[in-house]
């Protein structure tokens, strides 16, 4: 019985991993309680191997106070199967 994963058009399987470059949050004031919070996300980047993304939870309304702040980038490193 085989183990390996079978080719796919004749072409060995690729394993891909990500791994974060970057994962950055910062705290800037706490949203009180019952208070209703707006999440903002947003793709900055995004390619074939790398992509970046934003995010900000505002306190009250769309434009209120920021309350948290965070960016998370990820690289794509494929690696061919043995």
């Amino acid at each position: 019985m085989q183990s390996a994963p079978a080719t796919v058009g004749g072409k060995r399987p690729r394993t891909d991993c990500a791994r974060a470059c970057t994962v950055s949050c910062t705290y800037l004031r706490p949203a009180p309680e019952g208070s209703t919070v707006y999440v903002e996300s947003k793709v900055v980047h995004l390619g074939k191997r790398m992509g970046m993304t934003t995010g900000t939870m505002r306190i009250g309304s769309r434009d209120g106070k920021a309350a948290y702040t965070c960016e998370h980038s990820k690289v794509n490193m494929a690696v061919s199967s043995l």
